[in-house]
């Protein structure tokens, strides 16, 4: 079984001065053994609003309406998108993990990165299934990225490695993202 446990600490009372988000467990089963607690740098001081993790992948969602991804791209069954939601899959990342000293079982997996990206943001919401995510802008705007088989993440692209806007709510105003993990027929 996969799957992270989060964590936000925070310290110097009702002015918070230092924040951090610290994960254990595994992104993927072939991993290797799940890592001991681990605070990601990326988002050291970072006022972190919301943590929710799919079975591969983590977002924080902080007060400023950012949102940070990281985790495995793909998850063990190769996803046709890129679950964390930043361009196709490069594996780019690696190298710099390894050379950082992060732990042989995290160095292959992207750290905490913002998403970036054209009319995306600020994030009012998040949510994770397995394979996907679905995110509500504080305009209403519903964006999903992620694993496309059966439809799943409600628009017509085959691949889906950025957050794509769901036009066919383009009339609703939306107030909640339910992210099933698997689909009920």
């Amino acid at each position: 079984r996969t799957g992270q446990r989060l964590q936000t600490t925070a310290e110097g009372g009702a002015g918070v001065t230092s924040s951090a988000v610290l994960t254990c467990g595994t992104f993927s089963r072939h991993q290797g053994p799940p890592h001991e607690l681990h605070e990601w740098e990326e988002l050291r001081g970072v006022h972190v609003k919301t943590l929710v993790a799919g079975s591969f992948h983590c977002c924080a969602l902080t007060t400023r309406g950012e949102l940070y991804t990281w985790g495995h791209e793909a998850g063990t069954d190769g996803a046709n998108g890129n679950l964390l939601g930043h361009g196709e899959r490069t594996g780019e990342w690696t190298r710099g993990n390894t050379e950082r000293g992060l732990p042989a079982n995290l160095a292959w997996f992207p750290p905490p990165r913002l998403i970036e990206c054209e009319g995306f943001g600020p994030v009012a919401e998040v949510k994770c299934s397995s394979y996907t995510t679905a995110a509500i802008l504080v305009d209403g705007r519903v964006f999903s990225w992620g694993d496309c088989d059966g439809n799943a993440l409600g628009h017509e692209h085959q691949t889906c490695d950025r957050p794509r806007w769901l036009r066919s709510l383009r009339w609703q105003r939306v107030a909640t993202a339910p992210c099933a993990t698997r689909c009920q027929r």
